[in-house]
């Protein structure tokens, strides 16, 4: 890819030969990023990159790819076959690599119910594809004494006849003949997926009593890079209406109570979050987490901010009314809904000063609006912060909803 134009391109496996030449991509019949973007809390996914691990005779490269809700492994020889899957299912193989050329390839995989266990690859002689083995059962007696919701898989037609993958995630001892309070939450990135992966956060909010329901919205991976890339400048337009979607099939469920769902997300999930509420009413109350507001001050604070840059067609001073037009903090104004900001002090991707300005404008609206920072956390508390801090974030979060939607 260009300098800049990263979110407009795939990664992908290429190889170069080794006396020098010209690089060459090894398989360009996948269209989707080879590396792991399955968003969870529990294991090292998202934006992870995993070694591409050569087979012994050094013919056949093994490689990871992000499709549909999952991260499987696949293969391809130097020849002029297609590539083909190794490991498939809905699983996320988030680690793979081998101790030695003729030594299997050890792998990490979890699924929706399980955070993960150790299995090994062995070739096949025969047809010399991977037979893979499972080695550990690390949390079946841990998971075996706890309710674990399977989140049900859904399909909704979007616009321009999209297909938008989600999930709905039912509480424990679910009775369809209740009303449930909900909440849709929202992935961040925008490149990246909800799949096949143990979420804690999720399971939690699930086990408080709460209808849950997520999907992957157009700007997000797995779907292929022009899924991905046509919301390049142009957020809060196809993807909002792709969330919009899931949010109406969320409101149409009938044991969802439709005057208790609220509404969640962090990062770019934050920046739609925000973009919700000030564009809708619907939704009973909200919790920004480590959000985007204002896409200006974000380019010079940041530390991708100079990708901002590019994603959005040009420098702020240059775009000063394409930043505006996307930025959430321009409709802050029409914020009814009640909303919790909340955001850590160390983020450097998207600085506090995003979730300070949001706060300071609310509050002198006379919004019902509170913020929550945590001391010495960077962007990632929810999946590396410190054992009291991430405990405190979901109590925070789910106290919030308890509040103004139970």
């Amino acid at each position: 890819a260009k300098r800049g134009e990263s979110w407009k391109h795939l990664q992908q496996v290429w190889i170069v030969p080794s006396a020098g030449g010209k690089p060459r991509v090894l398989a360009p019949q996948i269209d989707n990023d080879c590396r792991n973007l399955i968003l969870g809390d529990t294991s090292l996914s998202g934006f992870e990159l995993s070694p591409c691990i050569w087979s012994a005779d050094s013919q056949r490269v093994y490689f990871i790819v992000s499709e549909r809700e999952t991260c499987r492994v696949y293969s391809k020889s130097l020849g002029r076959d297609e590539p083909r899957c190794e490991v498939g299912g809905d699983v996320n193989v988030f680690f793979m690599n081998r101790s030695s050329p003729n030594s299997p390839l050890a792998l990490c995989i979890g699924t929706h119910t399980s955070p993960g266990d150790v299995f090994i690859a062995h070739t096949d002689e025969d047809n010399d594809k991977l037979t893979v083995r499972r080695l550990t059962s690390l949390n079946d007696e841990f998971l075996a004494a706890r309710h674990v919701g399977a989140p049900e898989p859904i399909v909704l037609k979007s616009s321009e006849n999209t297909r938008v993958h989600g999930f709905i995630l039912k509480p424990p001892g679910f009775n369809a003949k209740r009303k449930y309070p909900a909440i849709l939450q929202v992935h961040g990135g925008p490149r990246a997926q909800y799949g096949a992966t143990f979420y804690h956060e999720l399971q939690y909010m699930a086990a408080q009593g709460f209808v849950v329901a997520f999907c992957n919205p157009r700007g997000g991976a797995g779907h292929g890079i022009e899924f991905t890339r046509c919301i390049h400048a142009d957020w809060g337009n196809r993807d909002y209406k792709d969330v919009t979607k899931l949010a109406d099939y969320l409101f149409s469920r009938p044991y969802v109570d439709s005057k208790r769902v609220g509404v969640t997300g962090g990062s770019y999930g934050g920046f739609m979050t925000n973009w919700i509420v000030g564009h809708e009413t619907r939704f009973r109350a909200a919790v920004t987490q480590r959000s985007v507001t204002s896409l200006v001050s974000m380019f010079g604070t940041s530390d991708y901010g100079f990708e901002i840059g590019h994603e959005f067609g040009g420098l702020p001073w240059k775009a000063e009314k394409l930043y505006k037009k996307q930025s959430p903090l321009t409709y802050a104004m029409n914020i009814r809904t009640p909303l919790l900001i909340e955001h850590e002090e160390n983020d450097l991707r998207c600085p506090i000063e995003q979730g300070e300005q949001l706060f300071s404008m609310l509050k002198m609206l006379g919004r019902t609006v509170e913020m929550v920072r945590f001391e010495g956390e960077s962007h990632g508390l929810c999946r590396t912060g410190r054992p009291q801090n991430r405990a405190e974030r979901l109590r925070r979060i789910v106290g919030w909803f308890d509040r103004y939607m139970k």
